[in-house]
């Protein structure tokens, strides 16, 4: 894991070259990155973050998605955000499940995107109890399909009434809550939700 570090933080210099699948240069300007308010250490954090979850993949292909994830990071966005904008956006590389308050519908197909992501062959299937669940139903749904297979669930602290959340092996979970702290933002699990999501169902 180290040695995987040390190469994407080489390629996260100004002066790296463009990396391979894809990711191109742009976004890392620094007054870009001042203006989102998010600082050098808050950057490096966000692409460990990203390489960490894309560890699977093998480091080259880890790298260059938190890069691309680093690169994402728009004028006046916050942490939160910057994670979700370059963990969600590209549907061939999501990393992250993003929905708003009625959402419960999407997270199932973006869980799916995930797993298809990573390479995991098991995809998951929701029957939610009644229609029109909460996303917190369909997380929960979700969470206890994955527990067995060696996975958990970080939820993100955003500053609305969506829902920002990312699976993680068990092994890497507390590492990749050290690493969004050090990112600039805080993660939750379900059962701490009631203050984000509202009581379950």
């Amino acid at each position: 894991m180290k040695g995987m570090f040390s190469r994407l933080m080489a390629l996260l210099r100004d002066d790296a070259p463009t990396p391979r699948y894809g990711a191109e240069g742009g976004a890392d300007d620094e007054d870009v990155i001042a203006a989102s308010g998010l600082g050098s250490a808050h950057k490096a954090a966000l692409a460990e973050l990203v390489a960490l979850l894309a560890a699977r993949l093998g480091s080259e292909r880890a790298a260059a998605m938190a890069t691309r994830a680093v690169q994402t990071i728009g004028p006046h966005s916050d942490a939160a955000m910057a994670f979700a904008n370059g963990t969600n956006l590209e549907v061939d590389e999501m990393l992250s499940i993003y929905v708003d308050w009625k959402g419960d519908a999407e997270v199932e197909w973006q869980a799916n995107r995930i797993f298809e992501t990573l390479d995991l062959p098991d995809r998951w299937q929701w029957f939610p109890a009644r229609e029109h669940a909460s996303p917190r139903a369909a997380f929960q749904a979700l969470e206890n399909w994955l527990a067995p297979r060696g996975y958990r669930v970080w939820h993100v602290m955003t500053d609305g009434d969506d829902a920002l959340a990312f699976p993680v092996l068990l092994e890497h979970a507390d590492l990749a809550r050290q690493l969004a702290d050090k990112a600039g933002f805080g993660v939750f699990a379900l059962q701490d939700a009631d203050p984000y999501y509202g009581p379950v169902d």
